[in-house]
């Protein structure tokens, strides 16, 4: 994870100069809770120059951007999303490292109540949450 300023690092991916792998660099496509229909591929394609962006401009992304972004029908985007994730799997632009996910165990029996609450994050704060409303029996 790069730990600079990003007014520091910005210049260097503005202007395609920027030499620093990246760890973490593809962004909001790595959302399960975004929805299959949304528009993908905004950061991983040249929309985001000169903005927000992960420093990739990728075709494909691009495209199905700039397609799905207009598309009124929902099975036509879903159609465009189905592409999109294929060529990701193609090309596998975004790697990433994979975990057993590891749930915390806990006695039901020494909780009276606790009151989880949905959450639209994809870490462990999504299994385990709101710890501050458990009640103990």
């Amino acid at each position: 994870m790069i730990k600079t300023a990003y007014s520091t690092y910005r210049p260097g991916l503005v202007s395609r100069t920027n030499k620093t792998p990246g760890v973490n660099i593809c962004g909001d496509e790595n959302k399960s809770n975004f929805p299959y229909d949304w528009a993908h591929g905004f950061v991983v394609s040249s929309f985001s120059a000169g903005g927000y962006g992960v420093g990739q401009e990728i075709p494909y992304a691009a495209k199905s951007y700039s397609l799905m972004s207009g598309e009124p029908d929902k099975s036509v985007r879903e159609e465009l999303a189905a592409e999109f994730y294929s060529n990701n799997k193609k090309w596998v632009n975004c790697i990433g490292i994979m975990e057993e996910p590891l749930w915390p165990y806990y006695d039901p029996k020494q909780v009276e109540s606790w009151d989880m609450r949905p959450v639209a994050e994809g870490t462990l704060g999504a299994g385990f949450n709101h710890a501050n409303l458990i009640k103990m029996k």
